[in-house]
C-alpha cells in the first residue's frame, strides 16, 4: 500500500461518516480556504476538508527481498463551523471532532493505526465573520508497504 493509497483510504473513511452523519460536513481533498468561505457565504453552516500532509519512513526491513518500508503519513482535516454563539460553535467542533475519532478507530484496515495526533483550535475562521470558528486536526497513519512513498 503506498501513501497516496493510504490517503485515499482516510478520505474514503472521512467521506463514509459524513454521509452517515447529518452533522457532519461532506470532507473535501486538498481544497483551498476560499472554498471553505464560499461555502459558509452560500449558506453551509459547516465545512471540512482534507489535506495530503507529509510523509515519514520510520524504518526499512532488512533481509527480505522485495523490502518492505515503515512509513508514517500525516494529513490535516480543516474543520470550519458557523454558530451564533463560541458555545454552539465549540459544542459542533467537539461533536464532529468526536464522530471523526471514532470512524478512524473502528476502520484500521491495512493500515496499522489511524490516530489523531494534533489539535490546533482556530479562533475566527474569517475576519468578517465573528460566528464562524474552526479546528485544524492532524491525523497520522502508520502501515507497512513495499514501496518507499
Amino acid at each position: 500500500m503506498s501513501s497516496d493509497a493510504v490517503l485515499t483510504a482516510l478520505h474514503t473513511v472521512l467521506t463514509d461518516l459524513s454521509a452517515a452523519e447529518a452533522d457532519v460536513p461532506a470532507i473535501a481533498r486538498n481544497q483551498t480556504l476560499d472554498d471553505a468561505f464560499e461555502a459558509l457565504a452560500g449558506g453551509s453552516l459547516s465545512y471540512g476538508n482534507m489535506v495530503d500532509g507529509d510523509l515519514e519512513r520510520i524504518t526499512e526491513a532488512l533481509g527480505v527481498p522485495d523490502g518492505q518500508f515503515e512509513l508514517r503519513q500525516f494529513a490535516l482535516l480543516e474543520l470550519i463551523v458557523k454558530a451564533a454563539t463560541d458555545e454552539a460553535r465549540r459544542a459542533a467542533l467537539g461533536t464532529i471532532l468526536a464522530k471523526v475519532h471514532a470512524a478512524l478507530e473502528a476502520s484500521t484496515g491495512n493500515v496499522a493505526t489511524w490516530e489523531i495526533t494534533g489539535l490546533d483550535r482556530l479562533g475566527q475562521a474569517t475576519d468578517g465573520d465573528p460566528e464562524a470558528s474552526g479546528y485544524t486536526v492532524e491525523i497520522t497513519c502508520e502501515f507497512v508497504s513495499d514501496v518507499p512513498y
